[in-house]
């Protein structure tokens, strides 16, 4: 049920979650463990606000701009694909 959608008019760099339209989170955080366990960074959790209806309604504004991303969207031709496998091997692990 996930969908992702590309931005077209610019790049936006925030991040928002809306959960059933009673909580939200918006701040500068990514969602990976660096982001959550090792840096520093900052959001702002809100639940049942008149806030979480606002960032529901600016979601809505940004999502009708853009375009959905499908999974045919992301493919790659074969030979960048083995490119990629290759590289793999000297990216680190961590």
């Amino acid at each position: 049920g996930v969908h992702i959608y590309e931005y077209t008019p610019g790049f936006l760099h925030s991040k928002v979650v809306s959960a059933d339209e009673a909580s939200a989170v918006v701040g500068s955080c990514n969602f990976d463990f660096r982001s959550l366990y090792l840096h520093f960074e900052c959001g702002v959790w809100m639940y049942r606000t008149a806030a979480v209806e606002a960032v529901e309604e600016d979601f809505q504004a940004i999502r009708a701009v853009s375009r959905e991303v499908k999974p045919e969207d992301c493919r790659l031709p074969w030979h960048r694909s083995l490119v990629r496998k290759f590289l793999q091997v000297f990216a680190p692990l961590t």
